[in-house]
């Protein structure tokens, strides 16, 4: 089963902040694909709302935690400790080091600071998962990350709202990263890496 996780601070006042746009993002994903997906149902041992697909012969849970983003790994079951199973995660994050709006895969990385990823590396006792980086990185005049100063970084990733300039980019995101999920569960995490990175 391939387990798609948006990673997102739940409360409303984050709604619109760069650290959402993982959760964000599948959100969209999920009512561009009704037609596969069930509605959502609230997971309590979890603390997730839950929704099951099928695609290319693969079960598939679209997982929208409801905790804040450094309990992100309280929405995976607890016995999921096999390699294979944790293979199959997928985790969709923001990524401050990334020009707004740019999309990388990668695999079997480190948490780079990321408390959501930091979570679920500790519940799964294993950083070879899935993940697909969206950049968040406020852009210059040029098009360029302009990342925020350390001593304001967490108030712009975790307070700041997303202008319409940013957020206008939402619905373009989500298309590509809808495609790679896809590709991901169609042709394996190697092909999509080799056709979107």
């Amino acid at each position: 089963m391939y387990r798609i996780i948006g990673l997102l601070n739940n409360e409303e006042q984050y709604q619109d902040t760069p650290h959402n746009i993982g959760g964000k993002v599948l959100q969209m994903i999920y009512k561009n694909n009704e037609d596969v997906f069930s509605n959502f149902y609230f997971s309590k041992s979890r603390n997730s709302n839950i929704a099951e697909g099928y695609f290319e012969d693969n079960d598939i849970e679209i997982i929208l935690p409801k905790t804040m983003m450094n309990l992100s790994g309280n929405s995976l079951p607890r016995n999921l400790q096999h390699p294979g199973d944790v293979a199959k995660i997928i985790v969709l994050q923001d990524d401050i080091d990334m020009e707004f709006g740019k999309i990388k895969i990668v695999f079997g990385r480190g948490d780079g600071g990321h408390n959501g990823i930091k979570s679920i590396i500790k519940k799964t006792k294993s950083k070879n998962f899935i993940r697909i980086k969206i950049g968040v990185c406020p852009l210059s005049f040029l098009g360029k990350c302009k990342k925020p100063k350390r001593e304001s970084l967490n108030k712009y990733l975790v307070n700041k709202h997303l202008s319409t300039k940013y957020l206008k980019q939402y619905p373009k995101i989500a298309e590509k990263v809808e495609k790679i999920i896809f590709e991901i569960i169609k042709n394996g995490k190697e092909k999509a890496m080799n056709k979107f990175n």
